[in-house]
């Protein structure tokens, strides 16, 4: 589980030490069969982000109120698939540079916690969804090129028929669910299966017209020193 930056660290240490936020760590198996990996997330998350946001006594005024809302919490990260501290950096980044003092919500810091795919080496949003379409075209079939296995899985799971029958809005909507749903896979660690072997077929192409006739006379010169 990678660490976070030095600074919020230590921050994170001595508030988890009981240093400032006596008695509010979360315990084990809190909010109903939570696994102690979850647990140790969210107390060190909470500790992060007393730390970084100044404010947090206007969501959590009391020790009470922090615990219910780490229950809260955990259970939202557990239905968004969020269990490590890695997935949860980019999250802690978006606080810290957002410049409000205020502690956002669980639902706001969830989408906090998918970034942009450029930052995560990906193709964007735009260009993903525009390569999905180009390939996803019959036409394109067997010679496909995909900048990413990201994109290729997320077309598949949309699907090449619903990506050009649907209406635009609907299509674009569609494909960006299963984009971030590839990208939260990525940051929970799994490793994509690669995409599939070009398979393209040489193009025949259109003959040069005076290379055609060329051949054409030499066909008919020759044919006629056979007849003579």
């Amino acid at each position: 589980m990678d660490k976070i930056d030095d600074l919020t660290e230590k921050a994170a240490g001595a508030l988890m030490a009981g240093q400032g936020l006596s008695g509010e760590l979360l315990p084990p198996d809190a909010g109903g069969h939570l696994d102690d990996a979850t647990v140790d997330v969210v107390n060190r998350l909470f500790a992060s982000l007393c730390a970084i946001k100044p404010a947090y006594r206007q969501a959590w005024p009391d020790n009470k109120a922090l615990g219910r809302a780490k229950k809260e919490w955990a259970r939202a990260f557990m239905a968004a698939g969020i269990d490590t501290l890695e997935h949860l950096r980019f999250g802690l980044e978006a606080c810290r540079l957002d410049g409000s003092d205020f502690v956002p919500s669980a639902g706001r810091f969830i989408e906090l916690c998918t970034p942009e795919p450029e930052r995560m080496g990906l193709p964007s949003m735009d260009a993903a969804y525009q390569q999905a379409l180009r390939n996803s075209h019959p036409a394109s079939i067997g010679s496909e090129r995909w900048d990413h296995p990201a994109v290729y899985h997320a077309t598949l799971a949309c699907t090449r028929t619903a990506l050009l029958s649907l209406p635009t809005d609907r299509s674009r909507s569609k494909f960006e669910r299963a984009y971030r749903d590839i990208q939260n896979r990525l940051l929970r660690g799994e490793v994509l299966a690669p995409t599939p072997p070009n398979e393209q077929k040489a193009i025949p192409r259109i003959a040069d017209p005076a290379v055609g006739r060329a051949a054409l006379a030499g066909l008919r010169a020759a044919m006629g020193g056979a007849n003579a």
